[in-house]
């Protein structure tokens, strides 16, 4: 009797948020797996360091600061929903004031984001390349990618087609304000005092 090898190719299997979520629930994953859903993958993400937490903080401390609390939810490290696969984890967020209010291990929708801001240490490629095509492709209006190593802001806006329309680079000596806020403007070079 000969028996056949079968060829046997291993399949990825995407993750769902629904799935995710039921893994956060049942504990599998907890608050200190450092880890986000990206297009169906859990990703392990670095872990902040000091240089990332100073500047997180001061972005804060600005947008509350100069009104944007006023009119908005100024919202740290919260959970938005991107399709059916994806979870992203931004370090802020500013989030329109009519959305419900931002409840404690919610997702938020990407239509109630006014801005959204990564703060990248050693993570800058990922959050200007994957990370932003998501936030584009789901119609984040507006995207800032604080450099901390070079000291500088990449700002991204008018998503259209999986991309955005606008880029531009904010260097330290210049100063730069949310679209949704225009008169609150930040002087980049604050952020990293």
């Amino acid at each position: 009797m000969t028996v056949m090898n079968a060829v046997f190719t291993p399949t990825r299997i995407r993750i769902s948020v629904e799935r995710y979520r039921k893994m956060r629930a049942a504990d599998i994953l907890t608050s200190e797996d450092c880890v986000e859903l990206i297009e169906g993958d859990l990703l392990v993400m670095a872990p902040t360091g000091a240089r990332h937490d100073q500047v997180l903080t001061q972005l804060y401390k600005q947008l509350v600061d100069g009104g944007a609390a006023e009119a908005a939810w100024v919202v740290p490290g919260r959970m938005v929903v991107l399709g059916e696969y994806s979870e992203a984890n931004p370090d802020l967020l500013l989030v329109n004031a009519s959305a419900p209010r931002p409840r404690f291990r919610a997702a938020l929708q990407p239509q109630d984001v006014l801005l959204l801001i990564e703060v990248a240490d050693g993570s800058l490629a990922f959050d200007q390349g994957v990370k932003s095509d998501l936030y584009a492709q789901y119609g984040i209006a507006e995207v800032w990618v604080v450099d901390v190593n070079a000291q500088r802001v990449f700002v991204y806006s008018q998503p259209v087609d999986g991309g955005f329309q606008q880029a531009r680079t904010v260097h330290r000596d210049a100063r730069l304000a949310p679209l949704a806020f225009p008169a609150l403007t930040i002087a980049v070079a604050d952020l990293f005092a």
